[in-house]
């Protein structure tokens, strides 16, 4: 869950704030150009979410620039709009991030076999607490090696963790 699809409104980009289309239409993460659209996020500027048929990983066709990020979320950890919807206590949290965890490893492990490898990109993830638990019961569950690769906008660092 998000919480600032319930503060802030989304944002229509024009032009301007958005990276200049790129002429490479390789997938992002197995470099494949076997890829198709799968939905539009917005129009004029058309935005894509693109699905890449060989590894399934869905990647935007455009992105904000970094100015436009930064703008967006400086806002976001502390707000004084979730600070009016919930008060003084703004950190959220859940509660039983294992239970989150136990559903995401099913979902995985539908597209996975046994002793193959997998790669967790945790992005916005806080600390990584849920991709670490979901690496532990998939390598529970029988896959020999979980790459994870956590980032966090807010502190602007990149953490990669290899469990298994």
């Amino acid at each position: 869950m998000r919480i600032s699809i319930l503060t802030k409104r989304l944002l229509h980009l024009d032009e301007d704030k958005l990276e200049p289309e790129s002429t490479d239409s390789r997938c992002p993460f197995c470099s494949s150009t076997n890829r198709q659209r799968v939905y539009i996020l917005q129009e004029n500027p058309d935005i894509c979410l693109l699905q890449c048929n060989v590894c399934h990983a869905v990647s935007a066709s455009r992105i904000p620039t970094d100015e436009t990020l930064a703008d967006y979320y400086s806002g976001f950890y502390e707000s004084s709009e979730l600070r009016e919807y919930f008060g003084e206590k703004t950190n959220i949290t859940f509660s039983k991030p294992q239970r989150l965890a136990v559903k995401l490893c099913k979902i995985y492990r539908s597209y996975c076999q046994d002793n193959s490898s997998v790669a967790i990109l945790d992005f916005g993830g806080g600390d990584g607490t849920i991709s670490n638990f979901v690496a532990m019961n998939l390598i529970n569950s029988g896959i020999k090696k979980v790459n994870i690769t956590i980032v966090d906008y807010n502190k602007k660092r990149l953490f990669r963790k290899i469990c298994g």
